[in-house]
């Protein structure tokens, strides 16, 4: 029976954690400082202790940037960096100086460090964040960046400038201000050429990227050469912006609105920077003010000097907490049935050998099934033991969920030497306490979280306790529902994917595919009519490389032992029942079959299912790999990661401000997290009444995804289509298709892909490429809930079609005065379904359609007879590349016009106007961009820039003069700076 002895001294030991604050900590801010902020190191980093040292250096001084550049124009109160962990992984050797992390974990950070990114070099990168506004998940900063501090500030300038713009992108979701990969370097104003930058007091010049030398007019287009880039001068009047060309010396500040007092500060909204595409002309003040951070009060005066300490990863900790009720019998059995099938594939199978798994069970009180143990390799006699428990589980009773989950608490907290970890929650009904009931579920949950555990959750059934997933959600965990009117195999899924997302190991298995499978009678099989595609088929690339293992769960009453299914490799062997590996788990309905690494083969499998009687029955089947430690592949395994961007909507109200639940899909190879592009990749949102919902995701730069082929693939699901209220589980799909999917294994030659900062590289380069062929993966995102469903909302359409983010002039024809512009379609509601009409609106002057309350009314509209190549009535279909041709016959004198597109749907919802487009039909000067200076000890903006010139000589030339002035600048000591800034206490590096 359960055992509860010692929970009172816990109780008290919980009131200390939470006084001390040592539970669950998201990252906050407090006094004017950000807290908790996790700096990981990945484990394929070998131990460095220069590598520690430099990060605290960089962070320290970054602190003081941030705190300058958050005090709007100049003004006290702005923001610093406070208590900072640097988490070192659990392959480092345990050091005395090193603290034993609790709540800390690598998935949990927000700064990550680790080997480059093919797809972006050694320039760090956020990642996630989906349109203006968006937080993103992480910044990730190659080693490199840290370790070489000579090769880094030739790069970038200097660190600390570089980590702040990142911070923008990562906490605010704020856009760059100056141009990246394929956007528009120039932009028209006042019939002069002028470059996108954030204020018009950044001096410098217009120069060829290769030679440095002035810029000619393209005569074909009438545009600045392709090659043709900005160059700031390093000594500058310029003090905004950190979100632009931050590298510049004399930038200490965000821009502010256009209409600010002081030049130095105000927004160009005329600039076609990704600032202005995706938040409409809005400045980066205007979207920092509206941020949560800059609601609270924060002193006059703030300490700038974090306290860091390092700590050391932690090994897993897991205990099952598990619902084993009544309740679970039904319907037929299926959840309990689910449940124990789970369980022990996750113990033989899925968990790392390094892993400690306990197991809680509860249902009229709580019992410890078994302690917290070393699980060790595959086959083991402590794995073959917790098997067999598993097995011999029985349920019956209420549903003590609080017990349940103090126990598993009490757990990990008397257990683990770690004195943290993580609970896996399985549940399928409401909290029903029995008389011998301690604790509640509210009181459990506080507990927790106080104690700073992960649960993650899977919630059994339509009448799983609608709490647990806001336990999830408090704790960092994730939410995944199932319903019980199928025999899918959610949990077994849900148990994998939570061991990938949980700081996954070299022998964390990675899911390929979950799915249902059509049952074959006997007869049927031999029918010579039975249809040819009455197998099931799946795809395992190359990547894949390791140990397959195939789980089918049978429907319950199945004759299982009469059972038995037909895997065809692509090369024709076969395996069935009698071939090595095979299992059959009578008494769960499970049969299961492991392929060890030998008989791995990549390409089309097909699999086919045979029972003896009954018909029209499916089965679930689970395929995932361990990939191999020898394996030669060239980039690594492929992984997926799914998730959304919300865990729960009030209403189905289809807000047009809130255009829905965002699904991210993150495809990587590899360790040093390689980005898969080119795949097809859609997310299946399972409804609480069994329908199926499409999202298709995109990986193309237009609507919320912020950049094209990085790998990461985004899409909405607008609420209009929501059918019930409840809890929807979200999973993705990604395929390969033939000639596109490839892995990023190198950024262009000789260079990093960073444009508009002090490496210019051709944005035409290509990336070099590992083709990717056979790859099927998926994963689940989680679950969100739907707290109330309105039947007229479903109705009704108020969901316009997104932004069209990506308007460019592709030609310029100045003969007829006509431009062909191209583009990315958006769709009925936002990026999904095509859009019933297109609106343009054309103008010769710049301000009638830059302004972001701009309709069109100021601007001409242009005619479906102006329209010669596409067409305005007939868009294509979302994430289709498109393209306009337009003439205009009365463009006058000016010779230069402005043009903007938006969408209409079937309902005459309007899509918001894109970001201008402008062309001139004649050519037209460079405008004046503030004097060039000789900057005193060289100007390593423009070294690099020629430095990607062939010329070796040149590039001796610059390099060397790189080396003057770059140096540190030394931190303001303690007191009152110059700045006005209060120094404290120096940064701890305990």
């Amino acid at each position: 029976m359960h055992s509860f002895k010692g929970l009172q001294p816990l109780v008290l030991f919980l009131l200390l954690l939470a006084s001390t604050s040592n539970g669950y900590r998201p990252l906050q801010v407090s006094l004017g400082r950000y807290n908790n902020l996790v700096i990981a190191i990945d484990r394929s980093v070998p131990e460095n202790a220069t590598l520690i040292e430099e990060i605290k250096t960089v962070i320290n001084e970054a602190s003081q940037t941030l705190l300058l550049a958050t005090r709007r124009s100049g003004q006290p109160g702005g923001l610093a960096f406070g208590n900072v962990s640097i988490l070192v992984p659990d392959t480092w050797p345990n050091r005395p100086d090193y603290i034993q992390a609790t709540w800390q974990l690598f998935s949990r950070s927000q700064l990550r460090v680790g080997p480059q990114n093919p797809r972006y070099g050694p320039v760090p990168h956020t990642e996630g964040g989906g349109g203006c506004g968006v937080p993103g998940e992480f910044t990730h900063y190659p080693t490199e960046f840290f370790l070489d501090m000579v090769a880094s500030e030739r790069l970038f300038g200097n660190r600390a400038r570089l980590v702040v713009h990142e911070w923008g992108h990562l906490r605010w979701g704020l856009m760059d201000e100056a141009p990246q990969e394929n956007d528009p370097h120039f932009y028209i104003y006042n019939s002069r050429f002028y470059p996108s930058r954030c204020t018009e007091q950044l001096d410098g010049k217009m120069a060829n990227r290769h030679t440095g030398l002035p810029c000619k007019i393209d005569r074909e287009t009438l545009t600045p050469e392709p090659d043709c880039i900005f160059i700031p001068d390093d000594n500058n009047r310029a003090v905004a912006s950190f979100m632009g060309h931050y590298y510049v010396n004399s930038i200490k500040a965000f821009c502010d609105q256009s209409a600010h007092p002081d030049e130095a500060y105000q927004h160009n909204r005329m600039a076609p920077t990704q600032q202005n595409r995706m938040c409409r002309g809005r400045s980066v003040w205007q979207i920092i003010g509206n941020h949560e951070d800059f609601q609270k009060d924060r002193p006059q005066e703030v300490d700038f000097y974090p306290n860091i300490e390092v700590v050391r990863a932690r090994r897993r900790d897991v205990v099952a907490v598990l619902d084993i009720s009544e309740s679970m019998h039904h319907p037929n059995d299926i959840p309990f049935t689910k449940l124990k099938a789970a369980m022990i594939s996750n113990i033989r199978s899925v968990l790392e050998p390094e892993t400690r798994l306990g197991i809680v069970t509860f249902s009229s009180g709580a019992t410890n099934v078994a302690s917290l143990q070393v699980l060790g390799q595959p086959g083991s006699a402590i794995r073959n033991a917790l098997e067999e428990k598993v097995q011999h589980l029985d349920a019956m009773g209420l549903t003590d969920i609080g017990d349940g989950l103090m126990l598993g608490l009490q757990q990990l907290l008397n257990e683990s030497a770690n004195g943290g970890g993580s609970l896996f929650l399985v549940s399928d009904g409401e909290e029903q306490q029995s008389s011998r009931s301690r604790y509640n579920y509210s009181y459990a949950a506080d507990a927790i979280k106080a104690a700073g555990v992960v649960v993650d959750v899977l919630g059994l059934g339509a009448e799983a306790d609608r709490r647990i997933g806001d336990l999830a959600r408090d704790t960092g965990g994730i939410f995944y529902s199932s319903y019980n009117n199928r025999n899918s195999f959610d949990l077994l899924s849900a148990l994998i994917n939570s061991a990938m997302r949980y700081d996954a190991g070299p022998d964390t298995p990675i899911l390929l595919h979950s799915a249902d499978v059509t049952i074959q009678t006997a007869a049927e099989v031999r029918s010579p009519a039975a249809p040819a595609d009455a197998s099931m088929s799946v795809l395992i690339d190359e990547s894949a490389r390791g140990e397959l293992l195939f789980v089918f769960l049978l429907p319950k009453g199945v004759n299982i032992r009469q059972s038995d299914f037909k895997l065809t490799s692509p090369r024709g062997s076969i395996y069935d029942s009698s071939s090595e590996g095979f299992l059959r788990d009578v008494a769960i309905d499970m049969l299961s079959l492991r392929l060890d690494e030998i008989r791995f083969e990549a390409g089309k499998w097909r699999i086919l299912l045979q029972i003896a009687g009954g018909s029209n029955l499916t089965a679930s089947v689970v395929i995932s790999t361990k990939p191999s430690k020898s394996s030669s592949a060239a980039a690594g395994p492929i992984s997926a990661v799914s998730s959304v961007s919300t865990f729960k909507l009030a209403n189905n109200s289809a807000n047009p401000d809130s255009h829905g639940v965002v699904i991210n899909t993150v495809l990587r190879s590899g360790s040093a997290n390689a980005a898969v592009i080119g795949a097809k990749v859609s997310a299946s949102v399972r409804a609480p009444d069994g329908s199926q919902l499409a999202v298709q995701l995109y990986d193309n730069g237009a609507g919320v995804d912020l950049r094209p082929n990085d790998g990461v693939y985004t899409g909405v699901l607008s609420p209009r289509r929501l059918t019930a209220a409840g809890d929807y589980l979200v999973a993705a799909t990604a395929e390969s298709v033939d000639g596109q999917t490839a892995i990023i294994v190198a950024p262009p030659s000789g260079a990093s892909p960073f444009v508009g900062g002090p490496l210019a590289v051709d944005t035409r380069a290509n990336y070099s490429q590992l083709p990717v062929t056979n790859m099927t993966r998926d994963a689940l995102a989680g679950s969100f809930k739907l707290e109330t469903f309105y039947e007229e909302e479903s109705r009704i359409d108020r969901i316009p079609p997104g932004p069209i983010a990506s308007l460019d002039v592709e030609s310029v024809n100045s003969t007829d005065a006509s431009i062909v512009f191209r583009f990315i379609a958006v769709g009925d509601d936002f990026d999904q379904g095509t859009a019933k009409q297109y609106e343009a609106y054309w103008s010769t002057q710049a301000e009638d359609l830059t302004d972001p309350e701009s309709d069109g009314s100021k601007a001409q509209k242009v005619l479906p007879e102006n329209v010669h190549l596409g067409s305005l009535s007939s868009p294509a279909e979302a994430g289709t590349r498109e393209r306009l041709g337009i003439r205009f016959p009365n463009v006058g004198s000016s010779s230069v016009a402005f043009v903007t597109l938006r969408a209409v749907d079937a309902a005459n919802n309007r899509g918001q106007l894109a970001f201008p487009a402008s062309a001139a039909f004649q050519e037209l000067p460079f405008g004046e961009v503030g004097p060039t200076q000789p900057p005193e000890g060289g100007n390593p903006s423009l070294g690099v820039v020629i430095g990607v010139v062939v010329s070796v000589v040149v590039v001796a030339v610059v390099i060397a003069a790189v080396y003057i002035d770059l140096r540190k600048p030394s931190l303001t000591g303690r007191g009152a700076s110059k700045d006005g800034i209060s120094g404290g206490r120096a940064f701890s590096s305990s």
